[in-house]
């Protein structure tokens, strides 16, 4: 896949076949099309992948605060990667959160959301 200036090149150095369509690596497709770009990457598998480790924790009984860890440790990360690559479409993340906060309270928020996001030191506001 060529780049930058060179994208639209059609020359097949040494007779290597250069892709013409969505490549993956490291997790990541790549692609010329925008449009392609973001669908590939930013899918329902993504959340679905989330949803599958969600049920598996949950089964745990784990404390808000053993939860918050496995948050942070093996949920967000899915993400941050991928996010800092692309523009994140707002339902994306939305979707993305309420999963997050189902799985932290087991349902219904217990607290509002901006309290649960502050500093520990700052305690509920």
């Amino acid at each position: 896949m060529w780049i930058g200036s060179l994208k639209n090149n059609e020359e097949k150095p040494f007779g290597i076949k250069w892709p013409c369509s969505a490549i993956k690596a490291l997790g990541v497709f790549f692609s010329y099309d925008d449009n392609q770009f973001c669908t590939k990457n930013l899918n329902e598998n993504r959340l679905d992948s989330i949803k599958k480790q969600i049920s598996v924790w949950s089964s745990t009984g784990l404390s808000v605060y053993g939860k918050v860890t496995v948050i942070k440790s093996f949920l967000i990360p899915k993400f941050v990667f991928i996010s800092s690559l692309l523009p994140t479409p707002n339902k994306f993340i939305k979707d993305l959160n309420q999963l997050i906060f189902k799985f932290l309270w087991n349902g219904k928020d217990k607290i509002r959301r901006i309290s649960a996001i502050d500093n520990y030191e700052e305690g509920p506001s």
